[in-house]
């Protein structure tokens, strides 16, 4: 059953409740993730558990696309030049020592290589 404005009648105390968790934990001193821990708690046993369970994944969603398009624009477009040296070895590198590793002319009898051969 909604109430005249569409929204669940107990949603109330799932968007109060951690309002006053947050606001409890910093009282006590306790950091932010053992509040939000003891709030996942109690929401959990919930009968709104499915719905702010969409609602967290939609606000997840949200601050991950904002998260990356600020850290996009915080990068140095200018200083890539410096770099590219090192993270193509850094990214190149497994693959190489693995080929070596694997060569027909090693002496690892024990190499487990894609195509079989040691």
């Amino acid at each position: 059953m909604l109430a005249k404005n569409g929204r669940h009648p107990r949603t109330w105390r799932v968007e109060v409740t951690p309002l006053l968790v947050a606001g409890a934990s910093g009282e006590l001193g306790v950091s932010d993730a053992i509040g939000a821990l003891m709030i996942g708690l109690v929401v959990s046993q919930t009968r709104l558990r499915e719905r702010v369970e969409r609602l967290a994944l939609l606000l997840r969603n949200t601050f991950t696309a904002v998260f990356f398009v600020a850290f996009g624009l915080s990068i140095d477009v200018g200083a890539l030049g410096e770099i590219v040296v090192p993270v193509l070895l850094a990214v190149l590198s497994p693959f190489l020592a693995s080929a070596w590793s694997c060569s027909p002319g090693a002496s690892r009898t024990d190499c487990s290589c894609p195509t079989g051969s040691t």
